[in-house]
């Protein structure tokens, strides 16, 4: 989903973005990550 938003948009908008993008993409792997400490 977030891909798509960014691939429609402006090369401009895409460089403002990433920075959430990643971010977002990084606090999942983190949750997963401490979700199999957990179990």
């Amino acid at each position: 989903m977030y891909t798509f938003i960014t691939f429609s948009e402006s090369a401009e908008t895409k460089r403002e973005k990433l920075p959430e993008i990643m971010h977002i993409f990084l606090l999942r792997e983190n949750y997963y990550t401490n979700l199999d400490r957990v179990l």
